[in-house]
């Protein structure tokens, strides 16, 4: 549950598995709950890197929830999700709390 104004602190491993480096995009995918109770998604970009064969990195990132001119929050589920080279992977809800 994330009560406002507050972070989101997730965190994840990523391997790569394969006998050649890989190169990877990674972003995020919050799925933000609007007024009318739908879902809007935003997708942020949180690094580009490279992993040689076998390596298993962990990744930590903190997303603010602040209310903002840009963007209004509102009280109910929202969605988080791994985005790599433009795959989606793990979503998983959250409440947010005003």
């Amino acid at each position: 549950m994330v009560e406002l104004p507050s972070d989101l602190a997730f965190e994840f491993e990523i391997s790569n598995e394969g006998p050649a480096p890989a190169r990877l995009a990674v972003d995020y995918v919050v799925h933000y709950m609007k007024a009318n109770g739908s879902q809007s998604e935003k997708v942020f970009k949180l690094a580009a890197i490279t992993l040689d064969p076998l390596e298993t990195r962990l990744v930590a990132k903190r997303h603010a929830f602040r209310q903002m001119t840009t963007r209004v929050h509102h009280a109910g589920r929202h969605g988080l999700e791994l985005q790599i080279n433009g795959v989606r992977y793990g979503y998983t809800e959250f409440l947010v709390e005003l």
